[in-house]
C-alpha cells in the first residue's frame, strides 16, 4: 500500500487516425444514400414518361374523337383554326394554375368552350384497353360538351392541353 490516499490513474489517450472520424463517416454515407435515392427517383420519373410533354398527342386524340363522333352523327367534320387553338391554350394554362377557380375568359369571342381534367393515369391505362375511352366518356356524359360536338353550326375547334405531373387540363373553344 502506499502512504498516499490518492493513487494516480493513468489514462490512455486515444489517438484518432486521419479520416476515421465516425461522425464524418456517418454524414458521408448518409449523403451517398440520399444522392443515390435522388438519382434513382429522377431516373424513374424520366423513364416512366410522367415528365414527358405529350400534350400534342392528347390534343390530336381529342380532335380525332370529336370528328369520329361528328361522323357517326352524319355531321360535317370540324377543323382546327390557329386563333381558336391559341385561345384554348391560354384557357388551359389558366385552368392548370387554378383548376377549381377556373372560368372561361370573357374576352374570348368564340361560340362556346368546354373544360375537362383528365388524370394522366387514365391516359396510361387506356393503352391497356379500358372498356371506354376517357374522351368518349366525356363526350357522352357532359351534356354541354356533347351539344357542342354535335352542333352542326360549329365548323372550327381549338383544343388546348396543358399538363402537370398528375393531370391533363383540356379546354376546347368552338366557332
Amino acid at each position: 500500500m502506499s502512504d498516499h490516499p490518492y493513487s494516480p490513474h493513468y489514462r490512455r489517450k486515444y489517438h484518432h487516425v486521419l479520416g476515421e472520424n465516425r461522425q464524418k463517416k456517418f454524414l458521408k454515407i448518409t449523403f451517398a444514400i440520399l444522392a443515390f435515392l435522388l438519382i434513382a427517383t429522377g431516373y424513374e420519373l424520366y423513364s416512366s414518361g410522367v415528365l414527358a410533354d405529350d400534350t400534342a398527342g392528347v390534343s390530336q386524340h381529342v380532335f380525332s374523337k370529336i370528328n369520329e363522333a361528328r361522323a357517326a352523327g352524319n355531321l360535317p367534320l370540324v377543323h382546327e383554326t390557329d386563333n381558336l387553338v391559341n385561345q384554348a391554350k391560354v384557357n388551359s394554362a389558366r385552368m392548370r394554375v387554378a383548376p377549381l377557380a377556373y372560368s372561361p375568359d370573357p374576352s374570348v369571342k368564340s361560340g362556346s368552350g368546354d373544360a375537362f381534367i383528365l388524370p394522366k393515369l387514365s391516359q396510361l391505362l387506356s393503352s391497356f384497353h379500358i372498356d371506354q375511352d376517357p374522351i368518349t366518356t366525356w363526350i357522352n356524359s357532359d351534356d354541354q360538351f356533347h351539344n357542342d360536338v354535335m352542333n352542326p353550326n360549329f365548323t372550327g375547334v381549338g383544343i388546348g392541353v396543358e399538363s402537370d405531373g398528375y393531370n391533363y387540363y383540356i379546354v376546347t373553344q368552338w366557332l
